[in-house]
C-alpha cells in the first residue's frame, strides 16, 4: 500500500491510497476512489501554497497508522487511522 500526494478535484493536491501488487509491485492492484486526506482545514487552505496537503511519512505504532503530511508548505499535521479503513476504501 502506498500513500501519495497529487492533483485531485478542483485542483486541490491530496494524499490517495494506491494498493501495489505484493508479488509484481509495479502492477497497480486498486486505486482508492476517493481522496484519503484533502485540504479543509484552515492551516491546510491557506498559506504560502494555499490548498495543499502532500505525503511526509507513514508510521504504525500498535495497530494504528500516523500519516504525517505537510499543509500550505507552512505547516505539518498528523491523521490517525487503521489498515483495515484504508483497505475499505478500494
Amino acid at each position: 500500500m502506498i500513500i501519495y500526494h497529487g492533483k485531485g478535484d478542483n485542483s486541490l493536491y491530496s494524499l490517495f491510497c494506491l494498493l501495489l501488487d505484493l508479488e509484481e509491485p509495479n502492477k497497480v492492484v486498486r486505486r482508492a476512489e476517493e481522496p484519503l486526506l484533502y485540504p479543509t482545514e484552515p492551516f491546510e487552505t491557506e498559506g504560502f501554497f494555499s490548498n495543499v496537503v502532500f505525503s511526509n511519512g507513514v508510521v504504525e505504532h500498535e495497530g494504528k497508522l500516523y500519516i504525517y503530511y505537510g499543509a500550505s508548505d507552512e505547516s505539518v499535521g498528523v491523521a490517525i487511522t487503521d489498515v483495515d479503513y484504508l483497505l475499505s476504501s478500494f
